[in-house]
């Protein structure tokens, strides 16, 4: 749709990044928009859908590969509530692993998804929970870096995901602060206050 394309084409213009929530769903759109339009998108929680059933997660590792082959994707290591209160390490570690391996630490970025996931686990366990894993991939103290800091700084904080909806929460590194609950439609909008 022309229409939407143009509206589309004015997240660039403010300095916005398009958030893709497409994890098991059928992807083609979503792979031809991305090649279509150079800006950065980002994938948030692992591209995770809720799904969990066998077909979904099968359909996911393929979509994330897929996905990590196009230069202009990102993936945000987030959400880990959304495999529940009582997730262990091991249920989150081949997602976040697949994850790393699809994208390189250089396109990945690290997302607490605090406070919506303090209903599942500490501020303290979701970083104890990002830095085993980062040992599991084998991530070197510059790639740990990037994942933590440095690859937010070129992505503008505030993004938009295929509904429209202003959502994100980019708070943790010295570039960024301040997430501010909207809705419950709308999960957060971070601003970014240095570049």
């Amino acid at each position: 749709d022309e229409t939407w394309l143009g509206n589309f084409a004015l997240l660039q213009d403010h300095d916005l990044v398009f958030e893709v929530r497409a994890a098991s769903e059928p992807i083609d759109d979503v792979i031809k928009l991305i090649r279509d339009i150079p800006d950065e998108f980002v994938f948030p929680h692992l591209a995770r859908s809720l799904s969990r059933d066998a077909d979904a997660i099968a359909a996911w590792r393929q979509n994330i590969k897929r996905y990590g082959q196009l230069p202009n994707t990102h993936i945000k290591v987030s959400g880990y509530g959304l495999f529940g209160p009582h997730r262990t390490i091991d249920e989150v570690r081949p997602f976040v692993l697949d994850c790393i391996a699809a994208f390189g630490p250089d396109r990945v970025v690290y997302g607490s998804n605090y406070p919506v996931d303090s209903m599942a686990s500490s501020y303290v366990r979701i970083w104890e929970t990002h830095s085993a894993l980062l040992d599991d991939a084998g991530c070197t103290a510059t790639e740990r870096e990037k994942i933590f800091t440095k690859r937010q700084a070129p992505l503008p904080a505030l993004t938009v995901n295929l509904r429209g909806l202003v959502i994100g929460s980019a708070c943790e590194t010295n570039k960024i602060a301040g997430a501010i609950s909207l809705a419950p439609a709308v999960t957060a909008l971070a601003i970014r206050i240095a570049g």
